[in-house]
């Protein structure tokens, strides 16, 4: 499956809304299905986005249980939150190339925040 940054940024933020009490941490995401959700979610709480835990099932399947962000993910949720920086990452990284790592997605969100705030 290929990763999906939007579905990554779009987790993040409903995981910032949320009760981290809640008795129910599953985490549903418009227009995407469970498997896809819940892969993503792997993906976050293996790279310290999330808390949570992931349990595999011998039919291959997961099932994610996330329970809250970590400073990680507050910190890219800080650099993605507004849609005109996040439109404009990606954006400048589509009239370059068709993919780039997660760090350098990143690094591109920060570059645009900060000449957002200190424009040259």
């Amino acid at each position: 499956m290929k990763r999906d940054i939007d579905l990554i940024r779009s987790i993040l933020l409903e995981m910032e809304k949320r009760d981290p009490s809640s008795p129910n941490p599953q985490i549903t995401i418009d227009n995407y299905d469970f498997d896809t959700v819940q892969f993503h979610l792997k993906l976050l709480i293996e790279q310290n986005f999330i808390e949570g835990r992931i349990n595999k099932y011998a039919n291959g399947k997961i099932a994610c249980f996330p329970l809250n962000l970590t400073w990680q993910g507050y910190d890219f949720l800080d650099a993605a939150r507004d849609n005109s920086v996040w439109n404009k990452a990606k954006s400048t990284i589509a009239e370059k190339t068709t993919s780039v790592s997660f760090e350098v997605f990143k690094s591109v969100l920060v570059q645009i925040a900060k000449e957002l705030i200190f424009p040259k």
